[in-house]
């Protein structure tokens, strides 16, 4: 093999490893099991956030919509939860050493209303409705792009589900799929640091 293809060839693999790396695309979905178990990524709080556990997989009302590859989830097995009362749900993520230009979304349905934070931070809320319509497709999207609002290591994303009054307790729960496409820079500096040493001894080679 000639010194000209060996160099395509390297160039080409840093290419390829470089472009892999910042194509990915981390996806949470509520509900990860079947129906009537505890979902393993989301946990609830009924009392402001004092205590947390699983979320249930719930059969969701048939008036509800649903998202392709997701799970309704709720406070209770029984699809209710306590009237006139916010429960909030939390799943989380992990960002890398180095990111940059991250991006958040999330498709969200949810009875009766839901409202969502990121690390804290407002992300945005569904209007507070009379029924199901915040349960039923279309979902409402909400999505954010300031890096501010991105942390190196675990992110929190929390929603907040209010149930409307109606005797003790009512329908409620929440159905989503978020995504989040962070582009890891330190990997993108190590291709192009590799790319320019090669270029170096190139030189250095032909001098």
């Amino acid at each position: 093999m000639n010194n000209h293809v060996r160099s395509s060839l390297f160039v080409a693999a840093l290419l390829v490893s470089t472009t892999v790396v910042n194509a990915q695309t981390i996806t949470l979905v509520s509900g990860n099991g079947s129906i009537g178990t505890r979902d393993p990524n989301t946990i609830f709080s009924i009392d402001n956030g004092a205590t947390f556990t699983n979320a249930f997989i719930i059969t969701p009302n048939v008036l509800y919509g649903s998202l392709p590859g997701a799970n309704w989830i709720g406070v209770q097995a029984d699809a209710a939860g306590p009237a006139n009362s916010t429960n909030l749900y939390h799943t989380s993520f992990t960002l890398p050493l180095g990111f940059t230009s991250p991006s958040f979304s999330i498709s969200i349905l949810a009875d009766d209303q839901a409202v969502v934070f990121l690390n804290g931070n407002f992300i945005g809320a569904q209007s507070l409705p009379g029924g199901h319509p915040n349960g039923t497709n279309p979902p409402s999207i909400f999505s954010t792009t300031n890096p501010a609002l991105f942390l190196t290591g675990q992110n929190i994303i929390e929603v907040r589900c209010y149930n409307q009054p109606g005797g003790v307790t009512n329908p409620t729960g929440i159905d989503f799929v978020a995504t989040v496409v962070p582009e890891p820079t330190v990997f993108v500096l190590t291709g192009s640091g590799l790319a320019g040493l090669f270029l170096t001894y190139r030189r250095r080679r032909k001098a």
